[in-house]
């Protein structure tokens, strides 16, 4: 479902997938701030999750964004919750700026108490030519 999520919101060669050695601490980061900022209005855990590095220079995350919202409500039947746009609450390291996340989170409504969320760094990845980190996240209580 996420991989699918995914083709759909940033098909090639606008990212390409992460693999699980590559930036572990910026997605660990990501991960902890979901649950973290989700934790007390929807009590959620991540149950699944996909990360993807923008191609250099990327800044259209609107377009993504919009594709993923279009894709989840059309597709898998996702209703939009309301969540903070944009926190300043992460830093890839304490000598970083302030930085932070873009969210989109919905829920989905098959029966099950399940949840899709799409994460963007608001800021370029330390140590890449300008890429960016996106996170697409299952959830469940």
């Amino acid at each position: 479902m996420l991989d699918r999520l995914q083709a759909s919101a940033t098909p090639a060669p606008r990212d390409s997938p992460s693999p699980p050695h590559e930036q572990r601490r910026a997605k660990a980061a990501m991960v902890q701030w979901l649950e973290q900022h989700l934790s007390e209005k929807y009590k959620v855990t991540v149950v699944d999750q996909r990360f993807v590095l923008t191609e250099p220079g990327f800044t259209d995350g609107a377009r993504i964004r919009s594709k993923a919202s279009q894709y989840v409500r059309q597709v898998l039947g996702g209703v939009p919750q309301p969540v903070a746009w944009y926190e300043h609450e992460y830093s890839f390291s304490h000598h970083d700026a302030e930085k932070g996340y873009r969210i989109l989170l919905w829920k989905l409504d098959d029966g099950t108490p399940r949840y899709i969320s799409m994460v963007m760094g608001s800021d370029f990845l330390p140590g890449t030519p300008e890429r960016s980190l996106v996170g697409y996240f299952e959830l469940a209580p």
